[in-house]
């Protein structure tokens, strides 16, 4: 009897007393992907049990036709779901292989549990597989707006990640329209006139003559409500140089953010017309007086009445003996707005 038969006995053994001492252990459920593996293939074994709340240890034991291949433990909580990983090279020898999961709860008051799972190894490369997947499920937009999903591609073998996959998309309703853009980004786009509702689509990925496909489901709100009133002919009056009478038309947007003015009023261009030519002409005006004014002073002297020195207009004190000009000035001012 070897090391692996004689574990299970004992834990075999172990159970019933604990099941004579009134604590029952439960079940353990154990699973993997596939049925059938290939040699070389890695191996994902699965398993839960019931009672939560209790903690222990988990035990794996595979046999295959050359005995016992692959051992391993971990910690685990009762009530949630695990797994072994059991590395690629492993299984190297085809046949039939069982693997056995104790989980050992005796730290926590109870008992052992335990569980199995059977599947094959067999010679040669697996067939060539890929599963499909659409993420978000569900997405929800306005008519008009778009909608983007995201499609994942996983190959069975990791060889065949750079095989070229070809899509269809069908179950899309009329003024809709999908692009795949790198990075398998799904893209639906809807149109503003589209019927509102629920719309489930397929999305069908085509790989060396194999297909696989994924659904989704879009659905479709109406678009926010604009209200449109009537248009009204509006007839203005304006005294000029001759009556003018001008239909003009208005229209109101009432919306989400209030109504929107009346445009057109013919009574204003007018008042813009009329007064713009004298508010760009009268500022230009008083900047030439004011130009000529000062090129104006520049040329009129004063003589000093001390010692004859001429000086310019703008002079407070003569240059030459630097008594006040002050009065002279003023009096030139004086004469000048009387002429």
């Amino acid at each position: 009897m070897n090391r692996f038969s004689i574990t299970r006995v004992l834990l075999s053994l172990l159970a019933i007393s604990v099941t004579v001492s009134g604590v029952v252990a439960g079940p353990v459920r154990v699973w993997t992907d596939r049925s059938v593996y290939y040699i070389g293939e890695p191996v994902t074994v699965y398993f839960s049990t019931d009672n939560p709340g209790r903690r222990g240890i988990a035990e794996i034991s595979v046999r295959g036709p050359a005995g016992s291949v692959y051992t391993d433990t971990k910690k685990v909580d009762t009530g949630k779901e695990y797994f072994f990983f059991i590395p690629a090279g492993v299984l190297s020898i085809a046949g039939p292989y069982d693997a056995m999961v104790m989980v050992n709860l005796q730290a926590s008051g109870y008992g052992v549990m335990e569980g199995s799972t059977t599947f094959t190894v067999k010679k040669g490369s697996p067939p060539f597989d890929f599963s499909l997947s659409i993420t978000p499920s569900t997405a929800t937009v306005k008519a008009g707006e778009t909608a983007r999903f995201s499609i994942e591609v996983v190959y069975g073998s990791p060889s065949d990640s750079d095989a070229q996959i070809s899509f269809d998309v069908t179950g899309l309703g009329t003024g809709m329209d999908w692009q795949l853009t790198e990075g398998n980004s799904f893209i639906i786009s809807t149109r503003p006139t589209i019927a509102s509702g629920t719309y489930t689509f397929s999305v069908t990925g085509r790989v060396k003559e194999v297909t696989r496909s994924a659904s989704g489901t879009l659905i479709v709100e109406k678009p926010s409500e604009i209200t449109m009133h009537t248009v009204s002919e509006v007839t203005k009056t304006v005294s000029v140089t001759s009556i003018i009478t001008e239909k003009t038309e208005s229209s109101e947007i009432a919306g989400a953010y209030g109504p929107v003015a009346s445009v057109g009023n013919p009574l204003a261009n007018i008042y813009v017309i009329l007064i713009f030519p004298f508010l760009v002409l009268i500022p230009s005006i008083l900047l030439l007086m004011n130009r000529r004014k000062r090129r104006f002073l520049q040329t009129v002297q004063i003589r000093c009445p001390k010692c004859n020195y001429v000086n310019k207009i703008g002079n407070d004190h003569c240059k030459n003996c630097g008594i006040p000009l002050r009065d002279e000035t003023r009096l030139w001012d004086e004469s000048t707005r009387t002429r």
